[in-house]
C-alpha cells in the first residue's frame, strides 16, 4: 500500500511537472521581467522626448542660421557646426537607446569628442588628449568588438 502511494505521488509530480505552464505563454510575470519592461518602456520615453527636444533644435538652428552666418568669419561657422553637432549627438544618443550595443554608445562618446575638439577653445594639451581618446577608441573599435560597428 505504501508503495503504491509513493508511486501515485510520484506519477502525480511527474505528471504536474510535465504540464507546468511555460513562462513565455503565460501572463505571469518574475519581478524582474516586469521591472525590465518598465524600463524599456522608460527608454522609449525618453527616446521620444529627445527626438522632440532634436526637431525643436533643429527648426531653431535654421531660423537663426543667417544671424550665425553673419557673424564674424570663423566664429559664425564654429557655433554653427557647434549646433549641428549638438543634433547629431542627440540623434547618436536615441540610437543608443534603441540599439543597446557597446558600438553605438562608443559612437556617441566619439561625436562628443569630435566636437569638443572642433567647438571647445581649450588649450593644446586638452585637443591632444581628446584626440589621444579617439584614437583609444579607434583600437577599441577594431580589436574588442568589430562586428557590433558594421551593423
Amino acid at each position: 500500500m505504501k508503495e503504491q502511494n509513493e508511486h501515485s505521488l510520484k506519477n502525480s509530480l511527474q505528471g504536474s511537472l510535465q504540464h507546468a505552464p511555460e513562462k513565455e505563454g503565460t501572463d505571469q510575470y518574475v519581478p524582474g521581467q516586469i521591472i525590465s519592461k518598465i524600463t524599456g518602456y522608460v527608454e522609449v520615453v525618453i527616446a521620444a522626448l529627445i527626438l522632440v527636444a532634436l526637431l525643436v533644435a533643429t527648426v531653431k538652428i535654421i531660423l537663426y542660421f543667417p544671424v550665425l552666418w553673419s557673424a564674424d568669419g570663423t566664429e559664425g561657422f564654429t557655433e554653427i557646426i557647434g549646433y549641428f553637432f549638438t543634433v547629431i549627438i542627440g540623434i547618436e544618443i536615441i540610437h543608443m537607446l534603441s540599439k543597446h550595443t557597446p558600438g553605438s554608445a562608443l559612437e556617441v562618446v566619439l561625436f562628443c569628442i569630435a566636437r569638443y575638439i572642433i567647438v571647445s577653445e581649450g588649450s593644446g594639451l586638452d585637443k591632444l588628449l581628446a584626440v589621444s581618446a579617439i584614437g583609444v577608441i579607434f583600437v577599441i573599435r577594431k580589436y574588442a568588438f568589430v562586428h557590433s560597428f558594421e551593423e
